[in-house]
C-alpha cells in the first residue's frame, strides 16, 4: 500500500550511530516488540503527540501497523444517510514497513512540530518524524500494534468514508468483528476518559478495546478525563498514566521509560459516602503492602483484596475526610474526601460530582457532544450542552445500580442549574437496565422541579421511591437538544443526586432557647435528613448538613435582620452575625450565599 505520511527524514537524516544504548536484558531473548508510551494531547495546541515502541535491537518491523480506535462523528460527510460510524472506527493506520527497532531498543514516532526532541536526535536514533500524527484527545480511544493490515491507510480523521470507514465494531455494542483485518495482535492499551465497574462502556458512545483485545485498559485521569501521556514503568512493564502537563518529566521519547511508581496510587473510591461504621472500596494499585489508613486524620480498619483494591472501614464517631494511604515506600493522600454521617441512618446514594462523575455512566445516543464533569469556581458538577455539536443531541447521564431492597419511606432528591433554552432535562427510573443503549430498556419519568434559566440552582424537592421498594433501579437524565444551533439545546448542570429515608419532622415555628432563635420549618421545604429546607425569616436557605456545604438562593441576607441556617444534625444555628455580619460566596460576592465546609 502507498505511504501517503510526509516524513522529515531527508531534511534531517545524519550519519550518526543511535544516541542511546541498548538495554542489557535484550541479549539472548526471543525477538519482540510492543507499545512503550504514547502521547496524545498537553495543555494548549498538541504539538508533541507521539507514540514509542520497544522491542529488540534490529526487529524488522515489515508488515506491522499502528492503528488507532475510535469513533467517527461523519463532520462534513457528503453521504444523507451515511453508515452509524459510532464506535470501534479506525482512525489512524501507520504502516510501519521498512523501519526497525533501533540500537536503543526504542523506535519513536513524533508528529512533525515536535519540540521533546530536535527532529536530527530522533532521525539519527533511528525514529521518524510524520506531518499527520493526529491523535484524538476528547474520547476513548485504543491504540493497537498489529501485524498483517489489511484495511486502507487511515491518515486524516474526516476522510474516513465509504470504503475509508473501517468499522470495527459496527452494532457499536463494544464486540470487535470476527475475524478482524489483521492476521495478530500484538499489544494494545485503551485510553478511557470515564471506567465504570459496571457497565464497559466509555464516554459518550466509544468504547476502549484493550480489554476486548487481551491486553489493558488504563484511565481516567485528573477524575474524569482520557490520559494524556501513558508509559510502561521500566521496572515492571506495567502502563502508568503519565502527568498531563510537558513539565512534569514523566515524557522519555526515543529512550528508557521511566520507572512505574511504588507509592500507592489510588484511582477512586466507591461510595464516597458511609453510615458511622461504614466500607468503601478504594481502586488503584500498590496496595499490597499498605501500613496504615487514614480518614480525616483517624485510624481506620481495612483489608487488602488485592494489589489494586483495598477495603477501608471508618471508625465509629468518624467525622470523615480526605483518605490517607501509607505503603512501604511512600504516603498519599486525596484531594478530595470521604463523607461520614453523624449518625447512622437509612441511606442508600449521594453524588456531589465534586471530583468527578463518580459511578455514574455516560452513554450519548446522539452527536458529539457528552456529559462531562466541570468545575465552576469551587464547585463541581456534570454537564450537558448541545450546542455546536455535529447534530441533535440525546445522551444521557446514569445512575450505578440502587438497592432499594431494605428501603422504606425513601425519597430521591437533585439539584439542577440552566441556562438558554431547548427541550427539558427528563428524569427517568428503569428496574430493568443492565447497560448498552438505555432505550433497550424500560424507563419511568420522575417528578422534581428542574431549573429554568439563568443558572438558576434548584432543588427538586422530594420525589418519592415507595412504587420500587425492594427493587433494584437506576435512575437516569435524559439530555435532549433539536440541533446544534443557538436555541436548539440548552446547558443543563446536575450538581447533586441523593436517595435517602424521608425526612419526619414538625411543621411551625421552632425555638431554640440555647442560642435565642426562632426559626420557621415547613413542610414544603424540609425535604429529607440529608437535603433540608428552613424558611429563616422569610429566606429560604438550603443546606447539606451531613455534606458541609450551604447556601442561599437569592436575595441578600444582610438586607433581613434576624437571619440564622440550621444544621439539625450538627445542631448548630448560624447567623449573619456569627459569619462578620453577611454570608457571602467563597468568591467574595454576597448574591446566591455559597459556604465552603465549616
Amino acid at each position: 500500500m502507498k505511504r501517503t505520511y510526509t516524513t522529515q527524514a531527508a531534511a534531517f537524516a545524519l550519519a550518526a550511530a543511535s544516541l542511546y544504548l541498548a538495554p542489557a536484558a535484550y541479549a539472548d531473548e526471543e525477538p519482540w516488540v510492543r507499545i512503550s508510551e504514547i502521547r496524545i494531547m498537553q495543555p494548549g495546541t498538541d504539538t508533541d503527540e507521539y507514540f514509542e515502541l520497544e522491542g529488540t535491537p534490529g526487529y524488522s518491523l515489515d508488515d506491522h501497523w499502528y492503528l488507532v480506535l475510535g469513533d467517527h462523528s461523519n463532520f462534513n460527510n457528503p453521504d444523507p444517510n451515511p453508515p452509524d460510524y459510532r464506535s470501534g472506527v479506525v482512525e489512524f493506520a501507520m504502516d510501519l514497513t521498512g523501519y526497525e527497532i533501533p540500537e536503543s531498543g526504542f523506535f519513536l514516532v513524533a508528529i512533525a512540530n515536535f519540540t521533546l526532541l530536535p527532529f536530527s536526535e530522533i532521525i539519527a536514533g533511528g525514529g521518524e518524524v510524520v506531518s499527520n500524527l493526529e491523535f484524538e484527545n476528547n474520547d476513548n480511544v485504543t491504540h493497537i500494534l498489529v501485524r498483517g493490515y489489511q484495511g486502507p491507510e487511515v491518515t486524516v480523521m474526516a476522510d474516513q468514508y465509504g470504503d475509508l470507514a473501517v468499522d470495527l465494531d459496527p452494532n457499536n455494542d463494544g464486540t470487535l468483528i470476527d475475524p478482524l483485518p489483521w492476521d495478530e495482535t500484538i499489544d494494545a492499551i485503551g485510553l478511557k476518559q470515564v471506567l465504570n465497574a459496571e457497565v464497559d462502556i466509555g464516554a459518550g458512545d466509544e468504547f476502549a478495546y484493550g480489554a476486548v483485545l487481551g491486553f489493558e485498559d488504563i484511565g481516567p485521569d485528573r477524575g474524569a478525563f482520557v490520559p494524556a501521556h501513558v508509559y510502561r514503568g521500566a521496572n515492571d512493564g506495567r502502563w502508568n498514566i503519565g502527568i498531563y502537563s510537558l513539565d512534569g518529566g514523566t515524557d522519555t521519547p526515543g529512550g528508557p521509560n521511566l520507572n512505574s511508581p511504588t507509592e500507592p496510587i489510588i484511582d477512586g473510591f466507591s461510595p464516597r459516602t458511609v453510615e458511622q461504621r461504614g466500607s468503601f472500596t478504594v481502586t488503584g494499585r500498590n496496595f499490597t503492602t499498605t501500613e496504615s489508613v487514614l480518614v480525616g486524620g483517624s485510624a481506620a480498619s481495612f483489608e487488602v483484596i488485592n494489589d489494586e483494591e483495598l477495603r477501608v472501614t471508618v471508625a465509629q464517631g468518624s467525622t470523615g475526610g480526605t483518605l490517607t494511604i501509607t505503603n512501604e515506600s511512600d504516603t498519599l493522600e486525596t484531594e478530595s474526601g470521604i463523607r461520614v454521617l453523624s449518625e447512622s441512618r437509612s441511606f442508600v446514594y449521594y453524588e456531589d460530582f465534586e471530583a468527578d462523575l463518580g459511578e455514574f455512566l455516560i452513554v450519548s445516543l446522539a452527536s458529539n457532544q457528552d456529559w462531562e464533569y466541570r468545575r465552576f469556581g469551587e464547585n463541581g458538577f456534570a454537564q450537558m450542552s448541545g450546542f455546536g455539536a455535529d447534530t441533535a443531541s440525546d445522551d444521557w447521564l446514569i445512575s450505578p445500580a440502587l438497592d432499594l431492597a431494605d428501603a422504606s419511606d425513601v425519597v430521591f432528591g437533585y439539584v439542577t442549574a440552566r441556562n438558554f433554552t431547548g427541550p427539558a432535562l427528563e428524569v427517568l427510573l428503569s428496574t430493568d437496565y443492565t447497560g448498552g443503549n438505555p432505550q433497550s430498556a424500560t424507563w419511568t419519568p420522575l417528578g422534581g422541579a428542574l431549573s429554568t434559566s439563568n443558572y438558576d440552582i434548584v432543588p427538586s424537592g422530594p420525589v418519592s421511591l415507595d412504587t420500587w421498594a425492594g427493587e433494584t433501579v437506576r435512575i437516569a437524565f435524559r439530555y435532549t437538544s433539536d440541533g446544534p444551533e443557538s436555541g436548539q439545546g440548552a446547558t443543563i448542570q446536575v450538581h447533586d443526586f441523593l436517595v435517602t429515608k424521608a425526612f419526619d419532622f414538625d411543621a411551625g415555628w421552632v425555638d431554640h432557647p440555647e442560642l435565642g432563635a426562632t426559626y420557621l420549618l415547613s413542610p414544603s421545604w424540609a425535604y429529607h435528613d440529608m437535603v433540608n429546607y428552613v424558611h429563616v425569616a422569610l429566606y429560604p436557605w438550603i443546606f447539606h448538613p451531613d455534606f458541609g456545604w450551604l447556601y442561599h438562593t437569592g436575595g441578600h441576607p444582610e438586607e433581613q435582620t434576624g437571619a440564622w441556617l440550621y444544621s439539625q444534625a450538627l445542631g448548630h444555628l448560624w447567623s449573619r452575625t456569627d459569619l462578620g455580619g453577611t454570608f457571602y460566596y467563597e468568591d467574595g460576592s454576597t448574591d446566591n450565599f455559597f459556604l465552603g465546609p465549616q
